[in-house]
């Protein structure tokens, strides 16, 4: 098209009325902004308004150009989504859900803490249970300790009988308790009343007594097993007359009477140990040491009987018969100076010879 002059443009501009535009555009605006305040109450209320008819029938082609800008103006704005690149291989497959770090972060710590949680109350209910647990191993029912007892007057002879019976075992245990109590007094009593050669001889006589009773159950023999008598239940053992069995002399059929005629590795209490870790004792350094320190008699000898490989030059003076004499010893000497040289003159002086 060609193009306007100057003169041209500023006729047109000449032209235009500046006030109506503004007044236009005023009222146009605030159309629009009682449409949208009509659309946000149609939308809260659930049903369509009179405005949206409108506004799909603005787009006949009897409206002019000037009311299809303002309809478009009027409509409300849609959210345009930012556009991502997609790979062509990539496009026919469904559409991933992307999350950011933050968000797999906070994942990845809740799913922790629910693990935590987790193993805290497994924890927390085990510890309840094995509670639960020792406190039934103490009880000396099975049953539950809250659980009501329902078994009374079943049989009536029978409880009355069973309760005599517990009745009568209770009065005799206090009475023998009253008994054995007199006695001692009494025995007390009659302690006092003897002199001090009769106590003395009584003391005597029991000591000797007891040391009889342990003489003649027996002694231990070399490498014998202990065998313990316990410590509970020796009440009942001495009323059944156990507490005069004699252990220590007893012998299994198939065990050994004397051990010290065995060989020192089979002298031991425990044959089960037999040929087992652990099964040696320590017992003192002169049994335990396997050196062959202080055998002075046979130093220097050899199995072929020479010694020192069979050369006597390498041998001391004393293994040659010590009556020939060796190194030093063997070079001669002068003649010794003489006794008289002291007491006498120059004349008694050995002469010179030319």
């Amino acid at each position: 098209p060609k193009a306007s002059s100057a003169a041209g443009i500023t006729s047109n501009l000449n032209k235009v009325d500046l006030n109506e535009r503004r007044k236009l555009a005023a009222a146009q605006e605030a159309a629009r902004v009682e449409e949208e305040k009509a659309l946000k109450a149609a939308q809260e209320e659930g049903f369509e308004t009179a405005s949206e008819e409108s506004e799909e029938g603005s787009g006949d082609e009897e409206e002019s150009s000037e009311e299809e800008e303002s309809s478009e103006d009027e409509a409300p704005r849609r959210i345009m989504l930012k556009p991502k690149f997609i790979k062509k291989d990539k496009r026919a497959q469904p559409a991933v859900e992307t999350k950011t770090e933050e968000e797999l972060f906070e994942a990845e710590e809740a799913r922790r803490k629910a693990a935590a949680d987790e193993i805290v109350e497994e924890q927390i209910r085990k510890d309840i249970a094995a509670k639960e647990a020792g406190k039934k191993n103490w009880d000396d029912d099975e049953d539950e300790a809250d659980e009501v007892d329902d078994t009374d007057d079943l049989d009536p002879e029978a409880e009355y009988a069973a309760w005599k019976l517990r009745e009568l075992k209770r009065i005799k245990s206090e009475r023998v308790k009253i008994e054995e109590k007199e006695k001692e007094l009494e025995e007390v009593e009659r302690r006092k009343q003897l002199t001090e050669e009769e106590r003395k001889a009584e003391d005597d006589e029991f000591i000797a007594k007891q040391k009889h009773e342990r003489d003649s159950k027996g002694q231990m023999g070399f490498m014998q097993k202990y065998f313990h008598k316990g410590a509970f239940f020796q009440d009942d053992a001495k009323a059944e007359g156990l507490d005069r069995r004699d252990i220590m002399s007893s012998r299994f059929a198939d065990d050994v009477q004397n051990r010290e005629l065995l060989p020192q590795a089979l002298q031991m209490r425990d044959m089960t140990k037999l040929g087992k870790k652990g099964a040696t004792k320590y017992r003192d350094l002169k049994s335990e040491d396997t050196g062959r320190w202080g055998e002075f008699n046979d130093r220097g000898k050899r199995r072929d009987g020479g010694g020192f490989g069979g050369d006597e030059r390498f041998a001391p003076d004393r293994d040659r018969g010590g009556a020939e004499r060796s190194g030093a010893n063997n070079m001669p000497i002068g003649e010794r100076k003489r006794e008289n040289v002291s007491q006498g003159g120059r004349d008694d002086k050995r002469r010179r010879v030319d």
